[in-house]
């Protein structure tokens, strides 16, 4: 079904491509810090927690970015507690303080103590991303079996998901390729590393600049320690 999905998307963007808008590209703003010999990775880091977001690293399908604004997330942990990635702690925001959400890739249901995805879905044997030291959230187990399961209490927001996943059903996203190259929600153990790509609402062409940022959470105590911020410019 999924491959089905992204030759459909593609033929669409084919009888689309005469009237497209095109997309907008991010880039490191000048306040921004880079990663050494780099242009485009900007680094941040917080009580031990680096984050490198790369803004010029898809090289899927090219008319994807179209429709949202992928960006790909080192996040390394070096401190004692293992910290939470979830998509509601994640946003490019504008200047105006308009936030650009993290587009959940799959649905999940059932109540906020026993989440579960939503079916059909296809197992991702053999994820496209790298990680060492990474826990996937309970409901995202099955998804992921190759991955440890588990860190701790897991709370999902029915509001945050239904109302961003409900995103890709009128783009006809994501595509398989898409899936398997996603970073999935879950907690980065001391010591730890993912990378992955976080899918996030289209960046309108007009907004001048945003700010990649990340809510540092505790994935056993649940505190907030710090804020993850790193400045971009919006290109065209």
């Amino acid at each position: 079904m999924r491959y089905l999905k992204q030759a459909l998307f593609a033929g669409s963007i084919l009888l689309m491509a005469a009237g497209c808008a095109g997309y907008t590209d991010l880039e490191p703003a000048p306040a921004a810090s880079t990663a050494a010999g780099t242009e485009d990775k900007a680094v941040d880091s917080i009580a031990g927690v680096r984050v490198t977001a790369t803004v010029d690293a898809w090289d899927g399908l090219e008319d994807i970015k179209q429709e949202v604004t992928p960006v790909k997330l080192t996040i390394r942990n070096s401190n004692p507690e293992p910290v939470k990635v979830q998509y509601s702690d994640l946003a490019l925001v504008s200047p105006t303080g308009t936030r650009y959400a993290a587009l959940p890739p799959y649905k999940i249901e059932g109540s906020i103590r026993k989440p579960v995805i939503a079916s059909p879905y296809t197992p991702v044997t053999a994820p496209a991303f790298d990680y060492w030291g990474y826990s996937v959230a309970h409901p995202y187990g099955p998804v992921y079996p190759t991955l440890e399961p588990g860190f701790g209490p897991y709370y999902y927001d029915p509001f945050y998901y239904n109302r961003y996943y409900e995103y890709w059903a009128a783009i006809d996203l994501p595509t398989q390729e898409m899936l398997v190259r996603a970073l999935p929600e879950g907690a980065v153990q001391k010591d730890g590393r993912i990378t992955g790509f976080v899918y996030f609402e289209k960046v309108p062409r007009d907004i001048p600049r945003v700010s990649f940022q990340m809510d540092l959470v505790g994935a056993r105590s649940g505190n907030r320690f710090g804020r993850i911020s790193i400045p971009f410019i919006v290109e065209e």
